[in-house]
């Protein structure tokens, strides 16, 4: 989904969680969105550990009641860290991300 994606989701009245493997950079699109007046949280979260992908979506639900869209900014294996949301690096764990939200 990307920076731009939260983005727009947030400005058409979605609460965005942003996950990021880089603290700094999902908390830049947290204020971004904020700035713009939308709703959004971060989560530090690699999105390679299929154990915190399972987490993170265990606590978005619990907090949230339910997940509406997922999406993901895939990378290159061994880029890592280096998307402004959720990064993947494998399709075994975008796969496991999205059977988790649905």
């Amino acid at each position: 989904m990307g920076r731009e994606g939260a983005i727009l989701f947030a400005a058409a009245g979605a609460h965005v969680v942003v996950v990021d493997i880089r603290p700094d950079a999902g908390a830049e699109v947290v204020d971004q969105i904020a700035g713009g007046g939308g709703s959004a949280e971060s989560h530090v979260v690699d999105m390679t550990d299929l154990d915190q992908i399972e987490r993170l979506v265990s606590d978005v639900g619990k907090k949230h009641g339910r997940i509406d869209v997922c999406g993901t900014t895939p990378v290159p294996r061994g880029r890592a860290g280096s998307s402004s949301t959720a990064t993947c690096g494998t399709s075994r764990s975008t796969s496991t991300f999205v059977r988790r939200c649905f």
